[in-house]
């Protein structure tokens, strides 16, 4: 197994560490625990996690901005769910692909 991948989603697929592309840890967590146990209120992950609500809504708006999760209306409660990795990590990969060359291009490297 790759060091960028770690564990299996619950559709058998597997979950590439988040953090190898940019995401904060939190994410990475938020996204891993959505992936692996199914749709999720952000007050039932900060307990499922037992990190802060706050720290769970700042890795939601991390994994929305990347597409990594959608939300769903659920009467009242709104649910958040893991999308699955092959429509986000192409986008990851670019984007760290392109901090790489501009971090090289700042360094004075080629």
């Amino acid at each position: 197994m790759s060091s960028s991948v770690v564990g299996a989603s619950a559709d058998g697929g597997t979950v590439p560490q988040l953090t190898r592309y940019g995401l904060s840890v939190d994410a990475d967590l938020v996204y891993r625990c959505l992936s692996l146990a199914g749709d999720q209120t952000a007050g039932t992950l900060a307990r499922s996690l037992r990190i802060g609500v706050h720290q769970v809504r700042d890795a939601l708006a991390e994994l929305i901005d990347c597409s990594a999760v959608s939300a769903l209306a659920d009467g009242r409660r709104r649910l958040w769910r893991a999308r699955p990795v092959a429509t986000f990590l192409p986008q990851l990969q670019e984007r760290q692909a392109q901090l790489d060359r501009a971090r090289r291009y700042l360094q004075g490297s080629p």
